[in-house]
Order: C-alpha cells, then structure tokens, then sequence
C-alpha cells in the first residue's frame, strides 16, 4: 500500500511530553502516538518510508472556556504568531 518515497505525517502537542491541567486523556493519546510515530520511522526506515510527528504550536480558538489556563499565555503566543493572536 506504502510505497518507496511515502510519507506519514501525524500532528501532535505538547501535551505529548508536559503536563498541561485537564489535559490528561489527550496527553495520553498524543504520547501513545508519537511513540507509534517513533516505532514506524524505524520499521519503515528499510523500505524508504518516513514518519514524523509535527507539533506546529499552539492554536487559538473560539473556544478559551475549556481551557482557561492558558489564558494568560495568549498574549505571549499572540507576539510569535506573524498573523496575530
């Protein structure tokens, strides 16, 4: 099905690797995946397949109320994010 040359991508967060409150089931998930992503790299290495995992940051949404931690992070991400916060 995979060919030489493909390609697997998987998006992952920090909640793969730090603790980030009420975050727990997706923290678990995220760090089952990149060591899934981990363990294919080196399967399909042999046959000129990758895998990677790309963490592309933080993402705001409409929706702060789920998080309200990271609230007070906004502002800080706003400056690094080119299009604004």
């Amino acid at each position: 099905m995979l060919g030489r040359g493909s390609r697997i991508y998987a998006m992952t967060s920090a909640g793969g690797h730090s603790v980030i409150p009420n975050y727990g089931a997706v923290s678990a998930a995220k760090a089952v995946m990149e060591s899934h992503i981990r363990q294919l790299a080196y399967e399909l290495m042999p046959f000129g397949i990758t895998a990677n995992a790309i963490q592309a940051g933080v993402t705001l949404t409409p929706d702060p109320a789920r998080f309200p931690e990271l609230k007070s992070s906004r502002s800080s991400h706003g400056c690094a994010i080119p299009a604004g916060g």
